[in-house]
């Protein structure tokens, strides 16, 4: 379940990440519970770990693109905490274009 979860929300600031890797933990747990039990299927227990492992890869490209993202706008920031909204709107325009090689 929380493979699931973390794979809907890894979106979220890499927090899926972190729901992943409770899964990724209860997900061994419940399989290396389930190796004592004959005839018990192991499905369950490896989907939820596969989800899981997902989920923190996702969790972890969308940190670091979140981090890289807010890293490449901060020399604007100056210029919001000053109170110029237009002049922070242009900054973050011309620095995006710039680092995606949109310049004209």
């Amino acid at each position: 379940m929380l493979g699931i979860i973390g794979i809907l929300t890894f979106w979220f600031f890499g927090l899926g990440g972190l729901i992943g890797l409770v899964g990724l933990i209860l997900g061994i747990v419940g399989l290396v519970k389930l190796r004592k039990t004959p005839g018990s299927s192991k499905a369950l227990p490896i989907v939820g770990i596969v989800l899981s492992v997902l989920a923190i890869i996702g969790g972890i490209v969308m940190a670091a693109l979140f981090f890289w993202a807010f890293d490449m706008v901060s020399e604007c920031v100056p210029l919001l905490e000053s109170g110029s909204q237009t002049a922070y709107e242009q900054c973050v325009n011309d620095v995006v274009n710039q680092n995606m090689g949109l310049d004209s």
